[in-house]
Parts: structure tokens; C-alpha cells; sequence
């Protein structure tokens, strides 16, 4: 039995609908567990106490291993859904939490391809390796490890997730991806006020082409820190030539320039100041920069972030939070980081008119960061109904289809001088 082929000393804190984990239970000494043979659809961590893993051969009780806290035992029986292939009694109290098949499946389910196919693989080496003790009987059990043509599935996903990571990374080293600029206009006189940078696949790479496809593989990986500094680097250079341009034309001078930076980029002081060296090069005034941030940034390591954010904000740009309202929000963390700017989520503004409930909250954001001397950027404003009305409420930047979708630079530069609305 391999007992330890999860094994964990510390075991990850989950949302309650996503944990593992099940109420504590604790065994007196001699007390069976399980036995050989047993049904079972659950593993056991030890918190607390030995455990003695068993089976018999040729009619004689033969010892496997003795297991103690931060082991896992039992998984087999978790991963296949077949009989228990050994007996597992506590030799001392023991204490033990109960680790529900459903819920790692479930997990499982949401996992990359490759995560799932090692696992899927494992089974059926544990199978293999224990096929003389288990029943033959397949009825009933899982179809995630148990048929065939589930496993191909995970595998042909697996390959398929491989050879996009590759192309990923090929795209990244030859700086292959694209910059697209949306205008945030001004919502009191419908005037552009600035860009944010938005970054699109290469043309040739269908199955980049999406952020919503790469963005996340990016993070996964690390790509997106090397992926993030050429968006910054090349989002400010993109934005020099749209203010020369609009100084040409003797158009408005305080046209900002908003790009969003990933947690991987801050989560090392040296990965901060390759940030600080490439604003610093761009020739670029950081008061017309913003750099934008998400909830979960500023809440998964909170030191750090101050850190890093305060690092940023010494250079004279500006910080925003990006998508305010979708995560964690707390109200904490809009007083203790250096913010200028909240980004209203444009979940918010379409149901600006479902309900009043949806106003309101509309409303409270506004005013809260009003009262924090934040400027205010509504996301997803599409109609003039909704424009109207944040008009009415005092947001100052709007950004959405209203006033335009995302635009090449030479786009543009064509449209510098556009009411847009």
C-alpha cells in the first residue's frame, strides 16, 4: 500500500465549498479503521497518533507500514472506488480527518489537464500493482478513473494544454502578442482622458488569441512576469507617440495611461524593480501612468504588496484597483495601500437598471471613494442610459462600448480629437 503518495505536512486553507476536509475523528488505541476488502470512498490525514497499515498473506497478518501525523492513508480506495486493499487499525489514540472522495473529484475537475491525468495515471499503476486483491466488478464506479475513454480525453487535454504552454512560450521569448488601447473618457464632458492598454494573441496562434485563454496558462507558468514587462514597456512607448501626437494637434496634455500589472510581477523585490527601470527608460512623466492592480493582489500576501505598491508609487505613478467589488473587498485595504483610482466592475453597471439594489451599491462605491479622494472609473458603461446616469452621480471616467471598443494605435491615433459622446 502506498500509503505516502500524498503526503502532506500542511494541508492548503479552501473556500468551505471546495474543502477536501471533513470533521475530525479519533480512534481509540486497537480500534480498526478499516479492513481489507471494505467498501470505502474516503482517505484519512493523520493529526494526531500512529496508524498500522496491514495485509494477509497466505493466511498470515503481514505489516506494511506505520504511519503518523501529516501521513495520508487510505487514498486507494479514495482515487478508485474499489474495495480497500489492506486494514488500517490505530495503534494509539488517534486522531485522523476524513478526506471525502466527492469533494477531491470535484476539485480534481477544475485542475489543469496535466494535474488530472497524473492522477488518472497513478490509479491505474495502483490498480495494476494491487489488480490480484481487488474485485473484478467495474459497475458503479467513477467514470474520472475508470474508463478508458475518460482517461484518452484527459490525455489528448494534456497533450493539448502542453503544446499551447510551448506556443505560450514561444510567443513570449519572440514578443509576438499585440497592444490594443480602449478610451476612458471623461464622463462630464465626453472627452478623451486616457487609454488602458489591453493585450491580445498573436494572429497566426487562434488559440492565444484570447486573453481569457492566455492570461491565465501565463500566470500558471510565470510567463506573465516577462509577459507583463513587455506590455508596460511597449504600452508606454505606444502611449508616447499618442501624446505627441495629441501635443501636435494642441489636444489635451493629461491623457493618462492605465496597465494592468500581475501578482507574479510584485511578489519579488527584483521582478519590482525591473517595473521601476522600465518606467524610468520610457521617458514617460508617471504622473500620467496608472498601473492596475486586483483585490486578490493586495489580499493573498498583504506585506508585500504594500511594499512593492509603495516602491511604484515613489516614482510618482499612481495606483489602481482594478474590477473593485468581484473579490474579497475589504474596506481595510482601500485606507492601508496607496490607491488613486477604483475601477467600478462593469458586473456592476449592467445591472444598474435590473434593480435598485444594484444602484445603490453603485452609489456606496462612489461616494466611498470619494470620501477616500479617489477618482472613479465605471467598466462596461454601454448604454447612454448608464452613462447618464453616472453622470448624474458623480463618476468622473467612464470606459465601454459606449464610447468604444479596444483599438489598434493606429486607430488611435486617428480618433485623439473624438467626442465621444
Amino acid at each position: 500500500m502506498m500509503a505516502t503518495i500524498f503526503k502532506h505536512q500542511v494541508l492548503p486553507e479552501l473556500p468551505e465549498s471546495q474543502n477536501l476536509l471533513q470533521s475530525v475523528v479519533t480512534f481509540d488505541a486497537g480500534t480498526i479503521i478499516f479492513e481489507e476488502y471494505e467498501e470505502g470512498d474516503q482517505a484519512y490525514l493523520i493529526q494526531k497518533g500512529y496508524v498500522e497499515i496491514s495485509r494477509y498473506v497466505d493466511n498470515q497478518k503481514k505489516v506494511i507500514a506505520l504511519l503518523g501525523p501529516g501521513e495520508i492513508f487510505g487514498e486507494i480506495a479514495l482515487l478508485d472506488g474499489k474495495p480497500r486493499t489492506a486494514t488500517a487499525k490505530a495503534i494509539h489514540e488517534s486522531t485522523v480527518i476524513p478526506i471525502s472522495r466527492q469533494r477531491f473529484f470535484d476539485a480534481l475537475s477544475s485542475e489543469a489537464p496535466i494535474t488530472q491525468l497524473l492522477v488518472q495515471s497513478v490509479v491505474r499503476r495502483l490498480r495494476g500493482m494491487h489488480a490480484e486483491q481487488l474485485v473484478e466488478e467495474e459497475e458503479g464506479l467513477d467514470e474520472f478513473v475508470n474508463k478508458d475513454i475518460v482517461y484518452l480525453e484527459t490525455q489528448k487535454r494534456a497533450v493539448e494544454h502542453v503544446q499551447t504552454l510551448h506556443n505560450l512560450s514561444r510567443a513570449v521569448e519572440q514578443q509576438k502578442f499585440q497592444l490594443h488601447f480602449q478610451p476612458i473618457i471623461n464622463i462630464g464632458n465626453g472627452a478623451l482622458n486616457g487609454y488602458e492598454v489591453l493585450v491580445r494573441g498573436p494572429a497566426d496562434m487562434p488559440d492565444l488569441f484570447s486573453p481569457l485563454s492566455f492570461i491565465p496558462m501565463a500566470e500558471e507558468s510565470g510567463l506573465i512576469v516577462p509577459l507583463g514587462e513587455w506590455i508596460l514597456k511597449y504600452g508606454l512607448r505606444a502611449f508616447q507617440l499618442l501624446q505627441s501626437e495629441a501635443q501636435r494637434r494642441s489636444l489635451s496634455k493629461a491623457m493618462f495611461i492605465s496597465i494592468n500589472v500581475s501578482p507574479r510581477q510584485l511578489d519579488e523585490e527584483k521582478n519590482v524593480e525591473r517595473l521601476v527601470d522600465i518606467i524610468s527608460r520610457s521617458h514617460v512623466p508617471p504622473k500620467y501612468i496608472k498601473l492596475e492592480i486586483t483585490e486578490s493582489m493586495l489580499l493573498s500576501n498583504p506585506q508585500a504588496a504594500l511594499a512593492a505598491l509603495n516602491r511604484l508609487r515613489s516614482t510618482g505613478l499612481s495606483i489602481s484597483i482594478d474590477d473593485f467589488g468581484t473579490g474579497y473587498s475589504s474596506l481595510n485595504y482601500l485606507n492601508r495601500f496607496p490607491l488613486k483610482t477604483l475601477k467600478i466592475d462593469r458586473s456592476f453597471i449592467s445591472n444598474l437598471f435590473k434593480d435598485n439594489n444594484g444602484r445603490r451599491i453603485v452609489e456606496a462605491i462612489i461616494s466611498l471613494a470619494h470620501k477616500l479622494e479617489m477618482d472613479i472609473v465605471a467598466e462596461g458603461v454601454e448604454t447612454r442610459q448608464d452613462h447618464e446616469w453616472l453622470l448624474e452621480n458623480g463618476c468622473e471616467y467612464g470606459q465601454g462600448y459606449l464610447y468604444s471598443k479596444p483599438m489598434s494605435l493606429q486607430d488611435s491615433l486617428k480618433m485623439l480629437n473624438k467626442k465621444f459622446v
